[in-house]
């Protein structure tokens, strides 16, 4: 039961220097003098999909579906940007047309694909009917449940299909329950417990929404403390405990960042925090189910 990658458990670097704007994914950045610290470009800027808008039959403000389909790429635990300077190896583009079908509806016929270095990665043929002018508007919820489609349809391409009876090592039966998150700035505490679904998901470990009588659970903890200046500490725990309640064990993730960095959407971020904490956790339940095995 493996990840594409590995992080040390001790420390993940967080990727905030140089903050751009909502949801953008900045350059991480790897601290001197820190033996555990982990450059995250390696795992991170050859898989981080830059979304360009489509061309064709443009919205009269393209923004708003270029921002879109990043937040609805983040929700399915893709890292995303439309930071069009970004080294992110791979780019999301579309070509759109729309029609009026009578009925006061619109048909948006789009094309969208994610290409590489080596060539194209995914691809969805889109048609969906819309009311008349919402794609031209820019209009916020049309635009969100176009996106989602056209994200649910393309990251399974990327990261493969979901697991249908996913197992957790060394407990027979038992699922992950993800608890809310405590003590983040801005929409951390929502975005880290959704970003950890979706990464504990994409780990094969089994999730549920609901915790049972023998399920496992994790929760996370956010300390934010001051530091030199400018700067702040960064702390997140992600305590695992059994179904009595009893710590199995813990994953730390810290680092200075730049003071109010997180204060407000944490996007790409959050994907990055969850993706060491789920490669982290994944760790942890092996050793875990090794020691059980050997008594």
């Amino acid at each position: 039961m493996r990840l594409p990658f590995r992080l040390p458990v001790a420390l993940l670097l967080l990727a905030l220097a140089g903050l751009a704007g909502c949801g953008e994914l900045p350059r991480p950045f790897k601290p001197t003098g820190q033996k555990e610290a982990v450059d995250l470009r390696a795992i991170t800027y050859d898989s981080t999909v830059v979304v360009l808008p489509p061309d064709g039959d443009m919205p009269a403000d393209p923004e708003p579906i270029a921002e879109a389909l990043r937040d609805a790429l983040l929700a399915e635990g893709l890292l995303a940007t439309t930071w069009q300077e970004s080294d992110g190896g791979l780019q999301l583009s579309g070509h759109a047309e729309v029609r009026p079908i009578g009925g006061s509806r619109d048909l948006l016929t789009a094309s969208w694909s994610i290409d590489g270095p080596r060539g194209r990665r995914a691809h969805y043929q889109q048609t969906r009917a819309l009311p008349a002018g919402a794609w031209q508007s820019s209009n916020h919820q049309v635009l969100a449940e176009v996106a989602t489609e056209v994200a649910q349809h393309l990251a399974p391409q990327l990261l493969g299909p979901a697991v249908e009876e996913a197992l957790l090592p060394g407990f027979p039966g038992a699922h992950l329950a993800v608890l809310p998150v405590i003590g983040a700035p801005g929409d951390g505490d929502r975005a880290l417990a959704s970003a950890l679904k979706v990464a504990l998901d994409r780990a094969k470990l089994p999730v549920v929404e609901t915790r049972g009588a023998q399920d496992l659970a994790i929760q996370g903890s956010v300390a934010v403390t001051p530091a030199s200046a400018g700067k702040e500490q960064i702390s997140i725990v992600w305590r695992l405990e059994d179904a009595d309640g009893k710590e199995l064990g813990k994953i730390s993730q810290a680092n200075a960042i730049p003071a109010g960095s997180l204060n407000g959407e944490w996007g790409g971020i959050a994907v990055l925090v969850a993706r060491g904490a789920a490669s982290g956790l994944a760790d942890l339940l092996d050793r875990l189910a090794r020691e059980k095995a050997a008594g």
